[in-house]
């Protein structure tokens, strides 16, 4: 029908590619407990957005640990995504976004932050209690939760509303109003500005509610004429090039925090120490290992280049990178594509400005960087 032939990842312990597990065959995981979620857009119509189909297939695996002794870990739940362009249509300004309802028990009572230092969405109570006593709320102590994106940059937070604000700021009901929000824009094309709600300020943000809601300085929601209330909020990241066959690949975290002593801003500040607890957790134990292109015996020539940079990774046994992206000075991304033969990849690099860039080769796992000239 069309997929591709191997999805799941396994361990092919009698190596004749098929997944049979009374030869010794296992499923290939992450954590104690994992499970791989796989989505389409190339099946029905997109009745949401109106949207046009692009092609694309989501791989997601998600895992947790059973950590016992270590409450970050015991109440966090990691996320590997694939996004991959399944079609044969090249795509630019690609945004990817994360949607999170939170619903931290009482629905009706939530407010946001976004930290960017931590690179993380934040949901807390917005009451010193939570709800109204009925069931599947949390009372008094109420807890906090976070979205943490571990192994990308957030490009821009902000939220909408299904209700009680302007049309300027609810759902988006059409294709390039989805489109908007992913790029920091609201459903009127206007920016995300600073302070109040976010609608109609002077200052253009992509962030919303970057304040301190522990300590009360800078833009935060409880100074917006919000109040309380049902959150939605989008993490979103970009822009990406995403060529037939590309895959991008990103990592986050669902990270809780819940001291039963505590209260709802104190509980916020512990959900940043266990964020900063699982972020050293996946650099150390889960993220790409980095590696200097040419410690691999990767070859970069001509370098310094001008139209082509020619990329040689035939002398790799254990690596086979599948990706590459370009950084300029400034840290900015200005090309990216597919490494889709073991080789020579040949790169055109005659539409980017001369100067010093940075070259990333990964597989998902090893992460080989570099250095070249644009003459």
């Amino acid at each position: 029908m069309g997929q591709a032939k191997r999805l799941a990842p396994f361990n092919d312990r009698d190596g004749d590619g098929n997944y049979n597990p009374m030869h010794g065959d296992s499923p290939v995981i992450k954590g104690d407990q994992a499970i791989l979620v796989l989505n389409n857009d190339d099946r029905d119509a997109h009745t949401e957005s109106g949207g046009r189909k692009l092609g694309i297939e989501i791989q997601t695996l998600y895992y947790a640990y059973e950590a016992e002794l270590d409450s970050a870990l015991k109440y966090t739940t990691f996320a590997d995504q694939c996004i991959i362009n399944r079609s044969s249509t090249p795509y630019h300004d690609v945004y990817i976004g994360h949607f999170v309802d939170f619903d931290l028990g009482s629905f009706l009572d939530d407010f946001l932050h976004c930290d960017t230092s931590l690179e993380s969405a934040i949901c807390y109570n917005g009451d010193a209690v939570d709800g109204q006593g009925n069931a599947g709320e949390y009372g008094e102590h109420p807890p906090a939760q976070s979205f943490s994106c571990l192994n990308y940059e957030m490009g821009g937070f902000t939220y909408f509303l299904n209700w009680g604000v302007p049309s300027q700021m609810q759902d988006p009901q059409i294709d390039w109003e989805y489109y908007n929000y992913l790029r920091g824009f609201w459903r009127d094309s206007t920016s995300f500005t600073y302070g109040g709600n976010g609608y109609g300020g002077e200052v253009p943000v992509k962030y919303i509610f970057t304040g301190d809601p522990v300590s009360g300085s800078g833009w935060t929601e409880s100074g917006s004429p919000l109040g309380p209330g049902d959150r939605r909020g989008l993490i979103s990241s970009g822009p990406y090039i995403l060529e037939p066959g590309d895959t991008i690949h990103l990592t986050f975290a669902y990270v809780f925090a819940w001291d039963r002593a505590g209260t709802n801003l104190s509980n916020v500040a512990l959900l940043k120490d266990r964020i900063m607890q699982v972020r050293e957790f996946y650099q150390n134990s889960l993220g790409n290992k980095e590696m200097d292109i040419s410690q691999a015996g990767i070859e970069l020539y001509p370098n310094p280049c001008m139209t082509s940079l020619c990329i040689d990774i035939e002398s790799l046994v254990d690596i086979q990178p599948t990706h590459y992206s370009m950084y300029d000075g400034t840290g900015k991304l200005v090309k990216q594509g597919a490494i889709k033969n073991k080789g020579k990849s040949i790169v055109k690099v005659g539409d980017i400005s001369p100067g010093l860039y940075i070259l990333k080769l990964t597989d998902g796992q090893v992460s080989l960087t570099g250095k070249f000239i644009k003459e």
